[in-house]
């Protein structure tokens, strides 16, 4: 039978972190082992029950290097991460498992669910992946977030090396890059992985200037990889440039933007640029009027999407 490993990592969010690791204990498949890495909160997080081997920070390293310390004490076939703001589907274990159990992939095979953003009115938004044989690319993919609901053999992910220490944001991103590499990813829909749509709380992903700097630094990774299709790279080069742009980094923004429009001259890219040369609050007022202008001329219109991943 095959053994799992949920890591759970927590910095100051205690309530969270108690909700995340319910999740855990309210799964239909047994979880053979729950390692909780508390990184450094400033009151030290002490999770309800003696289930979970509780790992704590003297200091703070980061979630990508917290969750590389979990993954050296992984003593079973498969792992997964669950971040502290998160929860899982009483089936998300049961489902992953039987997927990769009947998968005819190619092996090592690791899995992906679903992912189901929740709004604060309980309204759901999902968001699938698809099937990846090992050896296909995954930033040929338009950016998906469903990484976060991965499930991977230990002794793959210890040979890949882990998380990268150095992303503070997008660190799934690059991951999945270099897992699909040497991986197969079977997808499993059922497996259901949830994640508050905007419920006001901070996080690295609502931090522009580090999603910006982060996005450039896995650009420079695997820049062979991106630069070997033009929409690829433009589509990165407009993530990176407009989230400098709300991080009031405005010339390093219209330098990418600038250069999206040149690798690849499209309305998205043309629509970076404006944003760049207008600014963060100009563009989002200019969204405003222009999408309620849609709304008139067509009720159905949907409302205009964040510039960040």
């Amino acid at each position: 039978m095959t053994s799992i490993t949920v890591v759970l990592t927590t910095h100051d969010r205690a309530r969270l972190a108690d909700r995340a690791l319910a999740s855990i204990r309210a799964q239909t498949h047994g979880v053979d082992r729950v390692i909780v890495v508390d990184d450094a909160s400033h009151e030290p997080y002490d999770p309800p029950g003696d289930d979970v081997t509780l790992v704590r920070n003297p200091v703070n390293i980061g979630v990508c290097a917290a969750r590389n310390r979990a993954l050296s004490l992984v003593d079973t076939d498969l792992v997964m991460f669950l971040d502290d703001d998160d929860w899982l589907g009483p089936d998300f274990v049961a489902e992953q498992v039987r997927g990769l159990a009947r998968t005819t992939l190619p092996g090592p095979v690791a899995a992906l669910g679903t992912r189901v953003f929740v709004g604060t009115d309980r309204s759901e938004r999902r968001e699938t992946a698809r099937t990846y044989v090992k050896g296909d690319d995954w930033m040929a993919d338009p950016a998906s977030t469903t990484e976060n609901s991965l499930v991977a053999p230990v002794p793959t992910l210890r040979a890949i090396g882990g998380f990268d220490p150095d992303l503070a944001s997008w660190e799934h991103v690059d991951l999945m890059q270099r897992l699909t590499k040497v991986c197969s990813i079977e997808h499993n829909p059922s497996a259901e992985y949830f994640s508050p749509d905007d419920d006001g709380i901070p996080r690295l992903s609502s931090s522009w200037a580090k999603v910006a700097n982060a996005i450039e630094l896995t650009m420079a990774k695997h820049d062979d990889e991106i630069r070997r299709d033009r929409r690829v790279e433009a589509r990165y080069l407009r993530a990176a440039a407009a989230n400098h742009v709300m991080a009031h980094e405005r010339r390093q923004g219209l330098r990418l933007a600038w250069r999206s429009v040149r690798v690849l001259p499209d309305r998205r890219s043309a629509k970076t640029l404006a944003q760049a040369i207008l600014g963060p609050r100009l563009f989002i007022g200019v969204q405003r009027v222009a999408h309620r202008w849609r709304e008139r001329s067509n009720p159905a219109t949907s409302a205009p999407a964040s510039p960040a991943r």
